[in-house]
């Protein structure tokens, strides 16, 4: 920022003009269109300027702040929706692992009846065997009996319509036990055909099963890698709240200093009109009396010195809010002491009566001088001169 001091110190030295039998006092130079000397009014604009500057930067970094906190939240978004994602396929991938138990515990099921089966056509195949070699067994001995009993054949005749009795028996029932091992071997085959279906039926739920793994095994990654992007953008989003209230803050506080500076300008503007509006009107009552008598009744004077203690106040609320910048304008302050009192004392005393204004502002105070054109005027009107911080 343009330093005020660089402006102040480059004041022109006062200039000493011998106004009414050499009793004029030293002031600066004032240019035609303004009331305040030319240091303090350019040092003004140029603090103004600076200031300026740095509000255009505090907008660029609120805007580009806000900005960033949009982009953070969108990538919070984006992890929320990839979570829900996550747990609908979650939820299907556990309806799917229920359906492969399910058919897990069918494929055990038709494996035990297929064992059973298994066992029962056995049975029934070694009872077939069993009760066809008694049948074969029988035969022979009917055979026997019938060429080593020929000539007993009446005699033997009811033992061997008994013997042929049992074995039609025993032909029935091995036909029985045939047809019986004949079903137990077609419900065997089918339970055989049943248990591949349903093998096949698990292999496929279970290829189905590994492949929905997979799919989620690869969001779970997905998710790993989202929740950490969305736990960075969250922490960039507390970042960027902290920098957009920050930005926000410099912003405002940039404004208010401009504006501190803006008032500031006015009020110097304001109290060194105030002057020049005092000196017309005593050069209008010019041989009415002594003038420091005459300043004293002057209405304008009140006027004045409550614009100067507006002004001091100005240079106060600067002080109070930004000592930086109050640092650049206090300079200042001693130029528009001494011009400005240099300027009061003259309207006030032109002949001198009570002497010259010192180099030495310092010791003004308590002079004859001070008493009826410094402290003198304020007891006048009733007003308490403000100190500058």
């Amino acid at each position: 920022m343009v330093r005020f001091v660089a402006g102040l110190l480059s004041l022109t030295a006062l200039v000493v003009a011998a106004r009414r039998d050499k009793a004029r006092l030293a002031v600066h130079s004032l240019d035609s269109s303004s009331m305040v000397p030319h240091p303090i009014t350019n040092a003004l604009r140029k603090a103004r300027r600076a200031v300026n500057e740095q509000l255009d930067l505090m907008t660029t970094a609120e805007t580009e702040a806000s900005a960033k906190k949009a982009s953070l939240e969108s990538a919070v978004q984006k992890k929320l929706s990839l979570m829900q994602e996550v747990e609908n396929k979650s939820t299907h991938l556990r309806a799917h692992a229920k359906s492969t138990r399910e058919m897990s515990v069918a494929v055990e099921k038709a494996t035990t009846a297929h064992l059973a089966h298994g066992k029962d056509h056995e049975a029934a195949l070694t009872k077939f065997q069993t009760l066809a070699q008694e049948a074969q067994d029988l035969k022979a001995q009917v055979a026997d009996k019938m060429a080593s009993f020929m000539k007993e054949v009446e005699r033997r005749k009811k033992e061997l319509e008994d013997l042929r009795d049992k074995h039609n028996d025993k032909v029935k029932e091995s036909d029985e036990a045939k047809l019986q091992a004949n079903e137990l071997e077609q419900k065997l085959m089918a339970a055989n055909k049943h248990k591949v279906g349903v093998e096949e039926e698990q292999i496929k739920a279970e290829k189905a099963m590994n492949e929905a793994e997979q799919e989620l095994r690869e969001m779970q990654a997905q998710l790993d890698s989202a929740v950490s992007a969305a736990t960075k953008a969250e922490a960039e989003d507390l970042e960027a709240d902290g920098q957009l209230r920050e930005a926000k803050g410099n912003h405002e506080r940039t404004k208010r200093t401009r504006d501190l500076l803006e008032g500031l300008r006015k009020g110097v503007e304001t109290f060194f009109k105030s002057i020049r509006t005092l000196e017309d009107s005593m050069m209008e009552s010019e041989g009415e009396g002594k003038a420091y008598d005459r300043i004293k009744k002057d209405a304008n004077l009140k006027v004045l010195l409550e614009n100067y203690n507006l002004m001091v106040a100005r240079f106060v609320d600067i002080h109070t809010f930004d000592e930086d910048i109050y640092s650049q304008v206090k300079p200042a302050q001693p130029f528009i002491v001494k011009n400005s009192l240099a300027e009061i004392v003259y309207i006030c005393d032109p002949l001198t009566h009570f002497g010259e204004l010192p180099e030495d502002i310092s010791k003004f105070k308590g002079s004859e001088l001070d008493k009826h054109c410094g402290q003198g005027l304020w007891d006048a009107v009733d007003l308490t001169q403000n100190t500058f911080p």
